[in-house]
């Protein structure tokens, strides 16, 4: 009971220390309209034009991105920035075939 007591601060410390921050801040609308946002936005990125509401956005191809407006004093002034996303899984290089499936034969039975 003691060790669980001693080990798990340093096991916290461990996983805190270890875990990616997020780039997360929110910042002033000024500079950041739909314009600027969407040349902002570059190649292989998702540029959302502005909604009912005034919600426009970015979403770029390395998960960073950038959500601007909205209703109320405290969105409609404000951009919400976030930035790019840990690459933690890699993807399969390659889709599987009949060769990785254990036991399988091309041969009809």
């Amino acid at each position: 009971m003691r060790i669980c007591i001693l080990v798990s601060p340093v096991v916290l410390a461990g996983v805190i220390a270890l875990t990616p921050t997020a780039h997360a801040k929110t910042i002033s609308i000024n500079g950041h309209g739909p314009g600027a946002v969407k040349s902002s936005c570059g190649a292989g990125g998702a540029y959302f034009p502005p909604n009912d509401s005034g919600v426009y956005g970015c979403l770029r191809k390395n998960g960073s991105g950038i959500v601007c407006g909205g209703t109320g004093d405290n969105y409609s002034k404000t951009c919400d920035t976030w930035g790019a996303t840990p690459n933690l899984a890699k993807p399969n290089a390659t889709l599987p075939n009949r060769a990785d499936v254990p036991g399988h034969t091309d041969r009809p039975k």
